[in-house]
């Protein structure tokens, strides 16, 4: 639509608007005939106008286009309905503010002549803001919301307590250093998401704030282009039920990382279709990292796809920080990296494999590789490409854990240090005897006993250098302690089903809640 200057007098420009819409909401002009909207043929020299919708319904017909400095504010209920938004849409747009906020407050674009149906930050354009908040909503119907497209710089969206709703669309981030927040139970629903644009930050953080895919298509977050972050915090969670790719197409889609760092995040890519690869067709250094309680669920987990695709990292780590692959953690054909658990970190997978030429490496240094089958699958592709240094093997939820390490693919994997052993929710095959002692670190030095776990021998000794600690049953006829013995985490309970015999060097360390102790010198 072409721009016209429109030099009316004020009376006369709001009597053609209110000609022009339906609806009971109200326009306000503010700082002088400014703005634009397009949906009118209206235009003016300047810009700056303000828009307010604060009750009933109004129809703004084809094109809301936002200049300079314009702002849009749907508020108390109202609903504003028009085809297509534009919230700064040539080089020279800038700084226009939309706000949508209030339980029942909608501004709705439809596209129901097709096309896309809203674009923040067009051809360039900048500095521009979409702000949804205690209980507002935005519905993009059309094709591809997007965030800056061709090029638009540092334009911003914040969910806070409101919803985005892109059901049937994909969200496409093309622009540069553009950020969505999504916080205070905010809502992202959309059909998957793209990234071509370059520096761009999405932070989903809190309890209930939630960025949910619908299950068609992958998600390509770096898509030929690079220095991208997604993270998710406190809380923030990330739902998709296909493929995600991280880094994705060219030597361009390189550098972009995927934070899930805080108890209670999750980025969850767990359906029948759920793979998600860290590298994929030559992007290089991209980065997973799940940290501090932070959890992965995924059907695989695959590192460095295609030629060029090298140097990628996955990093789990911290106590409580978990990675759920329910099928196998794999190697890409031609690129390579390393997968890393560390400091109390989990990965959960049943088959692990590593690549030709140490081109990928998995290494547990503290960490924890846990098994829900008796039966694993770990292959190396070369020497000394899985790794275990002072690290624990877990089985969770079966009944026929392997005790030793000898006649498993566990032998596959090359341990130094200390190694120890966990029944999570689980039992051991029983033996007649063991011992865990330090010495071997093919010899468990240390039995941890979590959710239930019950461990099954005649006989049972720790020895001077081994501990048993956690929650859980101890079902042996005879139990020697030369060790620690460290109930619970802080605190638990151990139960034994015969007696427990302690030697010379036993250590047991008990924890007793309550008043603080006083000394007999009234120190606390």
């Amino acid at each position: 639509m072409n721009r016209t200057v429109n030099k009316q007098p004020k009376k006369q420009i709001m009597k053609t608007i209110q000609q022009s819409t339906k609806g009971t909401g109200r326009i306000r002009l503010l700082r002088g005939l400014t703005g634009m909207l397009m949906a009118l043929g209206l235009a003016t020299t300047a810009w700056g106008a303000t828009y307010t919708y604060d009750n009933g319904y109004t129809n703004l017909g084809g094109f809301m286009t936002l200049g300079v400095g314009d702002v849009m504010i749907v508020s108390n209920g109202a609903v504003a309905v028009n085809d297509k938004g534009l919230i700064g849409n040539s080089p020279t747009h800038s700084n226009n503010v939309v706000v949508v906020t209030g339980a029942g407050s909608i501004w709705s674009n439809t596209a129901t002549a097709g096309g896309y149906s809203l674009i923040l930050g067009n051809s360039a354009s900048s500095n521009n803001s979409l702000t949804i908040r205690d209980g507002g909503t935005v519905v993009a119907n059309g094709q591809i919301p997007t965030l800056g497209n061709y090029y638009g710089v540092s334009n911003k969206v914040l969910i806070s307590g409101g919803t985005f709703d892109a059901w049937d669309q994909p969200i496409y981030v093309a622009g540069t250093r553009g950020s969505i927040v999504v916080s205070n139970g905010g809502v992202v629903k959309t059909e998957r998401l793209w990234i071509p644009g370059m520096d761009n930050t999405i932070l989903i953080s809190g309890p209930n704030s939630v960025w949910t895919n619908k299950s068609v298509g992958a998600s390509l977050l770096g898509w030929s282009s690079s220095g991208n972050q997604l993270i998710l915090s406190n809380g923030g969670r990330f739902m998709t039920a296909f493929q995600v790719y991280l880094g994705y197409n060219s030597a361009a889609g390189s550098n972009n990382v995927f934070t899930v760092t805080g108890k209670d995040s999750l980025l969850s890519v767990s359906s029948g279709n759920g793979n998600l690869w860290v590298g994929y067709n030559s992007g290089s250094g991209n980065q997973l990292i799940v940290t501090n309680g932070g959890e992965l669920r995924s059907q695989t987990l695959g590192i460095g796809q295609g030629a060029g695709a090298t140097n990628s990292l996955v990093l789990i780590s911290g106590t409580g920080s978990l990675a759920r692959v329910a099928s196998y953690v794999t190697y890409g054909t031609g690129g390579g990296g390393m997968l890393l658990i560390n400091d109390g970190g989990t990965l959960e997978a049943n088959a692990l494999y590593s690549a030709p030429s140490q081109a990928m490496i998995i290494s547990n240094n503290g960490g924890i590789y846990q098994f829900t089958t008796a039966t694993m699958t770990v292959t190396q592709g070369s020497a000394n490409s899985i790794l275990s240094h002072n690290g624990t093997i877990s089985f969770r939820g079966i009944a026929n854990a392997p005790t030793a390490i000898e006649g498993t693919q566990l032998t596959n994997i090359v341990f130094s240090g200390n190694t120890g052993y966990r029944l999570d929710g689980a039992s051991n095959t029983s033996v007649a005897s063991y011992t865990f002692n330090t010495g071997s670190p093919t010899n468990y030095q240390q039995l941890t006993l979590a959710n239930g776990g019950r461990w099954r021998s005649t006989t049972l000794a720790v020895g001077s250098g081994g501990e048993l600690n956690g929650n859980g049953t101890i079902a042996s006829d005879s139990v020697t302690n030369n060790g620690v013995i460290a109930p619970g985490f802080s605190p638990g309970l151990i139960t034994f089903t015969s007696n427990l015999v302690l030697g010379p060097t036993s250590d047991l360390q008990m924890e007793i809640g309550g008043t603080p102790i006083i000394s007999d010198k009234g120190e606390r």
